[in-house]
């Protein structure tokens, strides 16, 4: 008996159909361990520096509508840094 095979009828719309085994594959497992090894290693170098991140994300939005107001009165626009 086939273990962990399946077999399917593929078709599309002109009836044109073929019977496909499809099992476990090795390489699609592969592939998910290895990334999720990648993403946790990422994780873990990003780890440290997540506060710094975030301080810098939220003084960035709060600071964005006072930031454009100065700029929207300043007629001279080389005295506004950030633009």
């Amino acid at each position: 008996m086939n273990e962990g095979r399946v077999t399917v009828l593929e078709g599309n719309s002109l009836g044109n159909s073929q019977i496909v085994e499809r099992g476990f594959s090795w390489n699609g497992l592969t592939l998910f361990l290895l990334t999720l090894c990648v993403v946790t290693v990422c994780l873990l170098m990003l780890r440290p520096f997540l506060p710094a991140i975030t301080g810098a994300a939220a003084l960035a939005i709060v600071t964005l509508r006072p930031h454009n107001w100065i700029a929207a009165r300043l007629r001279n626009r080389s005295l506004f840094s950030g633009r």
